[in-house]
């Protein structure tokens, strides 16, 4: 990468995607960085925030991400590679609940219904009470569906159902 690589050296003992991804961030930094200041203000951030997410963030979003720095600590290429490294992992992780959703709303009605979680503990030999309890505690607005909503607080918050959602999604064998 032109400018911003990582050295060879600080890969050692390292995979090749988080050095690539270092490089990348450090290429998108010093693009960014205009002036050579050796941080960046919020203008030079909007910019890199569009480089590597693809798209302007919003007021809320660049205060959220400029006050995970560091206090006191201006946003200069480790503190922006760093949390620009965990956005794009929470981000990864936003992406995955939503892949894992779509594959139980099966017919793409924008919510799962029990009858949907029903069949899929079916195909895994487990008890139509574990959808059920399942149902219950992800249906958090009692509404008798589970919104993306509802099912993303559920992922987040029992990562052991997380782990036996993504199995039953990955299941090469479900229709």
């Amino acid at each position: 990468m032109p400018g911003g690589a990582v050295a060879d050296e600080e890969c050692v003992g390292r995979c090749e995607c988080c050095c690539s991804l270092e490089a990348e961030l450090t290429t998108v930094f010093r693009q960014s960085d205009v002036t050579s200041k050796g941080f960046l203000d919020d203008e030079d951030l909007s910019m890199a925030w569009l480089s590597v997410l693809g798209y302007v963030p919003s007021e809320y979003e660049l205060r959220h991400f400029v006050s995970a720095a560091p206090r006191g600590q201006a946003m200069d290429l480790a503190t922006f590679v760093g949390l620009m490294q965990q956005q794009l992992t929470a981000q990864g992780e936003d992406e995955d609940i939503r892949h894992i959703f779509q594959a139980f709303d099966a017919t793409a009605k924008g919510f799962i219904a029990i009858s949907d979680l029903e069949a899929v503990c079916r195909e895994f030999g487990l008890a139509p009470s574990t959808a059920a309890e399942v149902f219950r505690e992800a249906d958090r607005d009692g509404d008798g569906r589970v919104s993306y909503r509802d099912f993303e607080a559920l992922m987040k918050l029992r990562p052991a159902v997380k782990a036996t959602a993504t199995a039953a999604a990955q299941n090469p064998f479900r229709n």
